[in-house]
This record gives C-alpha cells, structure tokens and sequence, in this order.
C-alpha cells in the first residue's frame, strides 16, 4: 500500500568533499520519534524518503537516484552545488518533476525541509510540515519549530505555542546556575563574536557560503564599538583557520573555550555577534542585543513571513497530531494520552547538547565525584585494613 504521509527532509545535501549523504539519520530519528503518534491520529500509512546509507535502508533513494536529481537540476553532486540548489528560487521544471515523483501522497512531514522542496510541494499543491531543532536550547530539552504549508494547521500549531514568558523565566534559572562558581571575568563591555560550522545551511546567501570575510566593513564598524572582542569558536568545526584570522584582525581580540551559557549570563558581555548563529536568538532572553551579519537562522527574526513556532513537547502526543491535522484529513477521537516529561529525552536522544550539558548534567556527575585523589587513598587503604580485620 502506498503511504498517505511521508516523512522526509534535506535529503539530497552531501558532505564536504565526498558524493555521500549528511542528513539521513535526521531523517530516520525524527520519522521513529513521530510516526506512531501520526499514525494513531490518522489511521495513515507513513513512509520516508532519504538517501539510504550506512543504517539507513529504507528511504527509497540510492546514489544513482540521487545522481539523476542532481543531473536533472544541471548540476553534479557537491556541497557548494548544494548551496545552489537550496537557493533556487525556481528549480528547474525536469528537476521539480523528479522529485514529486517520491512524494505522491497526501502530506509531507520534513526535518529541516530544503526550499527547492518546499517550493515543488507547494506548487503541487501537496500540503507540508516543516521541523527544525528551536535556536533556544536552554530549556530543560530541546524543542521543535514548527510551521507549515496550509494556513488552518498553522494556526492550531499555535495554540500549542510555548509561552515567551517560560522562555524568560528558564533563562534567569540557566543564568543562575550558569554564574554559579565561574570565576571567569571578561572585560566589562565587551563584544562576544560566535563563530559557526564553516559549511552551514544558514550561512548560504545567493547560492553560495559565505564567510566572515564577506562582511569585513560591518565587522570592523562593529568591533571599533567594543574595548574587547571575545571570539567563540564552534566545538564541532575542526577548521580553525578563519577563527585564528579574524582573532587576529583585532588587537583587542581574544579567542575563548568558556561555555556559551556562562558567556551569555555574564554581565560584563554587552553584545552578541555572529553571521547567522542560533546563540544570536538565545542572547536576548540573557538580555544581550545582538547582531546577526546575515541573518537569524530559519528566519527566527522578527520580521519572518513563514514564521516557525516553537512547541515544546505536545508534539510527542497522538492528540497533538490529531488537533494540527484535523484541518486537512479525516483523524481520530482525542484520548488525552501524554508521554510523561523527562529532562533531556530529545538531547540525549539526538546526542545534540550545544554546551547545555556543561552548565546542567555534568555538574551533577563533577558534584558526586571525589576530587582530592589523596582522600581517595586513604579511603582505600582505610577500607583494606577494616576488611583485614574481620578475617
């Protein structure tokens, strides 16, 4: 049988330097996480269409098919040709009808959804849900933005919005326990610069990557207004490179390992800049203004004509599926079944911490260990010498 609903997302984007997908196992983890929910709402078949490799198996395209995609569009399969199709306003009309070949059914559900495909949808006339990771990640789990195709399922998405004021009041609680025995002190005034993965998909503007080089006048206006500049590299970038050359563009530049929490609850950081960095959004609820050289990632800013709502966990529920999608297809009765909350289920389960763990989990595991090694001998040789004498 043919599935109604198909789960999907950014599948045709390779690694860097290698014809080979990057976002499969996204794809795979958010179908397991939701398809049970959306099949109890709808009584629907769910499929998913990704680039199979490695565990991934049944996504229904392999490289061959995932070659024919790229020739259709005029291009081979590369990162920076990547960047170009995700920029297509209008993608070719081959290439179009290529892809809506994997999607005939009645609605899409995708992980970080890509424009050409959004767009293809939209001019089929296929309605969409598009998920992506909130640019908050201070809250006691990471959560879903939401937004969709059909106007209807976007305004019941909203009435599952999590409310401005839970997101401000758990910033004062992160920056509580952020501030708690760090003794790290910037300069007062200073400038915090978050650098970013070099190869992003929120750094892309008319088809191409841009780097902080594209915007050495805006950079340099921006850093004259600052005593110190902090730099903050991206853990998970191995490019050290361009970190190194814009520390030293700046005499007053420094390039700094501390948490990214403990640098945002900081009194003495008085902005926040970055290309297009999701830490830009988080700043404002540690009070900070911030500066995006690009733009907010996902059009999180406050001008987004396709504005993403952030919803916190409703969404691991059957009712919230029945509720969204009711305006579009036939669902089932409402049951009230929730899954309890648990700290952490989607952090962990996306191995996703973006610093987080430093500030929360870790701190309970540094907390119970015995830190003087000599106490620990002495408990050892205090422990020997009782057994010894019960023998």
């Amino acid at each position: 049988m043919k599935p109604s609903i198909i789960f999907t997302g950014d599948f045709l984007r390779p690694e860097s330097g290698r014809p080979r997908p990057t976002q499969h196992y996204n794809i795979q983890w958010c179908r397991d996480l939701l398809h049970r929910q959306v099949e109890l709402a709808t009584g629907c078949e769910t499929g998913m269409v990704c680039w199979n490799q490695g565990g991934v198996v049944s996504g229904g395209i392999d490289h061959a098919a995932v070659e024919a995609l790229y020739r259709a569009a005029g291009y081979s399969i590369d990162m920076d040709n990547w960047a170009g199709l995700l920029e297509e306003g209008s993608c070719p009309q081959p290439f179009e009808e290529e892809i809506l070949r994997y999607f005939d059914c009645r609605m899409v559900i995708g992980f970080e959804m890509p424009r050409y495909l959004t767009e293809a949808l939209r001019k089929a006339g296929t309605p969409f849900i598009d998920i992506v990771i909130h640019p908050v990640r201070f809250m006691d789990d990471i959560f879903f933005g939401m937004r969709s195709s059909a106007p209807d399922i976007n305004a019941r998405i909203a009435a599952h919005a999590i409310p401005e004021e839970q997101i401000s009041l758990m910033a004062g609680v992160q920056a509580a326990a952020a501030r708690r025995n760090h003794r790290f002190k910037p300069d007062p005034g200073s400038l915090l610069f978050v650098h970013q993965m070099r190869r992003d998909r929120s750094q892309i503007r008319n088809g191409k990557f841009v780097s902080i080089d594209d915007f050495g006048e805006q950079t340099d206006a921006l850093a004259a207004r600052f005593p110190k500049i902090y730099i903050k590299p991206h853990p998970l970038e191995k490019d050290t490179s361009i970190v190194a050359q814009l520390a030293a563009r700046f005499e007053n530049a420094e390039v700094t390992g501390e948490n990214i929490y403990r640098l945002l609850a900081s009194e003495r950081i008085a902005h926040v800049a970055s290309i297009s960095s999701s830490v830009g959004i988080e700043a404002r609820y540690f009070g900070k203004p911030n500066t995006f050289l690009l733009g907010p990632p996902d059009g999180f800013g406050d001008d987004a004509i396709h504005a993403f709502t952030g919803v916190f966990d409703a969404f691991l529920t059957a009712d919230f599926w029945r509720d969204i999608l009711s305006p579009v297809m036939d669902t089932t009765a409402q049951t009230g079944v929730r899954v309890p909350f648990k700290p952490n289920r989607l952090r962990i389960s996306q191995r996703s911490f973006w610093g987080f763990n430093e500030i929360d989990t870790d701190r309970v595991l540094h907390a119970g260990r015995i830190r003087n090694p000599s106490l620990l001998k002495r408990l050892g040789n205090e422990v020997s010498r009782l057994v010894k004498g019960r023998r």
